[in-house]
């Protein structure tokens, strides 16, 4: 007979979303800088980092501008609520 309890631990993580943001792809950005400032990275290593380091940048870059009107659309709603005398009670 085999035993087939799994631990509570691998159930829940299993069950558990993973979720990335886009301030998360931000940091990693700055890791490759400060790794690439402090010479972590071998001569043969540096063209796919480079690479690596531009993709994520014009990824952020192109998301950007759909997360500040995101940001703009917000804001103008709420004036929008507060100049016509609603509130958030």
């Amino acid at each position: 007979m085999k035993n087939t309890t799994e631990s509570p631990a691998v159930e829940e993580s299993a069950a558990e979303e993973v979720t990335i943001t886009i301030q998360d792809i931000g940091i990693c950005k700055q890791a490759i800088e400060v790794a690439a400032t402090r010479g972590a990275f071998k001569a043969e290593e540096m063209a796919i980092v480079g690479d690596t380091y531009n993709k994520v940048s014009a990824w952020l870059n192109q998301m950007q501008p759909a997360v500040d009107n995101d940001d703009a659309e917000s804001t103008d709603s709420e004036e929008t609520s507060s100049d016509q005398g609603e509130t958030n009670d």
